[in-house]
């Protein structure tokens, strides 16, 4: 699946994907009043090719 279908897919079912930094990862989810959000740390991502992965793999664990 192309990258900005994973955005869409996420958009979709109102799980907000934010540019966070962690100090020891590339991704958490997390949830907030009921409400879930990917924080992607988009500064250790290498290229666009890992951020998909990462994000598919984080969505599955979501839906």
């Amino acid at each position: 699946m192309e990258l900005n279908k994973l955005y869409n897919l996420a958009e979709n079912e109102n799980i907000d994907i934010l540019d966070y930094k962690w100090s020891n990862t590339k991704a958490k989810i997390f949830e907030i009043d009921n409400a879930y959000y990917i924080g992607l740390d988009n500064d250790k991502l290498n290229s666009s090719v890992e951020e998909k992965e990462i994000l598919a793999e984080e969505l599955r664990s979501l839906l």
